[in-house]
């Protein structure tokens, strides 16, 4: 039935072989439904706030452009896992919200404390203002990486993660600056995977209000057409019956310009001639003889990716 409803071309659909009006029309819509949710709006604004209205809509809207890959991906649990948790870098660190915070312990303000009465007792205003800095940040009332901040900022080369040249010959900087070096990759894998998993739940949203704007209009895309192919092909029930016909019509086959294959084209055809392959195979499959220049690649705009010919190749 799935299969059947994805394949509906019938007099009531209209074939949309270039979606640039149709996504420049979800918008509104799309933009209707974020507002409607406290959630999802906190994700939009933040998504803005980092990377500005038009980057953020770039990527959205990149997502959209690969949605039958995306959907495939999340339905296979691989979207949300893609970016792994900093505690898988840093076990010691699961246990926290975000890595930072293990900064708010009653063992790391103990740690950091001596550390500062060390470095105030050096005669130089370097280690003395880095005491200060400490003490400073762990008085004022603030979250963990706002902490984390205010010490790299106190230790560190400005926008560089290395110890300053006149704190290097202290021990008690240099211990600091072991702490620091373990805190933030973490903290920068956990801001990458809170980024991935707020864009991830957008892109959602925005393939859901595309294939609602498509089912209300009749429209049906190539990616349709493709996910369609894929399902009969990948299907193990349904391929076999594909299969026979196409065997029945098709002993050779040439593809030219296969660089300008998207690899959702590619799994529906790799599915067909897998068949043939191993225990199991439908016999002796079609030759197959393919052409084509990577460097040469131009669709990207119909998702074409010239790595799709190195896989071919394989």
């Amino acid at each position: 039935l799935a299969v059947l409803r994805q394949l509906r071309l019938h007099s009531a659909f209209e074939l949309l072989e270039d979606d640039a009006d149709a996504v420049a029309a979800v918008w509104r819509r799309y933009l209707r439904t974020l507002a409607g949710d406290a959630g999802l709006s906190a994700d939009y604004h933040a998504l803005v706030a980092q990377l500005g209205r038009h980057t953020a809509h770039q990527a959205l809207e990149a997502a959209l452009a690969r949605r039958v890959e995306f959907q495939l991906a999340d339905a296979a649990g691989h979207v949300e896992e893609a970016v792994a948790a900093a505690g898988a870098m840093v076990p010691e660190l699961a246990a926290f919200a975000h890595p930072a915070d293990a900064l708010l312990t009653d063992a790391a303000r103990t740690r950091w404390q001596a550390w500062a009465r060390e470095l105030g007792a050096e005669k130089n205003k370097t280690p003395q203002n880095a005491a200060a800095a400490v003490i400073d940040a762990f008085e004022a009332p603030a979250d963990g990486p706002q902490r984390l901040a205010a010490l790299r900022k106190a230790f560190f080369v400005a926008d560089e993660d290395r110890l300053s040249k006149n704190l290097q010959k202290f021990p008690a900087a240099q211990e600091a600056e072991a702490e620091l070096q373990r805190l933030l990759p973490a903290t920068r894998q956990q801001d990458a995977r809170a980024h991935h998993q707020r864009l991830a739940r957008l892109a959602r949203v925005l393939i859901d209000s595309f294939a609602q704007l498509k089912r209300e209009r009749g429209w049906v895309d190539m990616p349709d057409v493709e996910r369609a192919a894929l399902t009969l092909l990948a299907d193990h029930e349904l391929s076999a019956w594909v299969q026979q016909r196409l065997d029945a019509r098709t002993r050779h086959l040439l593809i030219d310009e296969f660089q300008d294959t998207n690899p959702l084209q590619w799994q529906a055809l790799h599915a067909w001639l897998q068949s043939y392959a191993g225990a199991g195979g439908g016999g002796e499959g079609p030759s197959v003889f393919i052409v084509g220049d990577p460097k040469q690649s131009i669709y990207r705009f119909r998702r074409a990716e010239p790595q799709v010919f190195i896989a071919a190749q394989q």
